[in-house]
């Protein structure tokens, strides 16, 4: 729930030290945008199983869907 700027701001900084320290960043966030901006690889979560994991972009294109948020509330339902 962060403002336009901050957020901005946040996921520039995680992208930037997560290629300079080279390191995994795990991060929990019902911004679907977000996580299909930041992240290499997602796992999401349904009654504690999972039942999606992989690249944003090949679940999305995998699962005939325009944005990773489209394909969440598909798969949340």
């Amino acid at each position: 729930s962060l403002d336009p700027e901050t957020s901005h701001f946040l996921r520039d900084f995680l992208l930037k030290f997560r290629k300079k320290e080279k390191m995994s960043i795990l991060i929990a966030s019902h911004n679907m945008y977000e996580i299909e901006s930041i992240c290499d690889s997602v796992i999401i979560l349904k009654n504690g199983k999972i039942i999606i994991k992989g690249p944003p972009k090949d679940l999305i294109k995998k699962n005939n869907c325009k944005s990773f948020e489209q394909l969440f509330l598909n798969i949340s339902t």
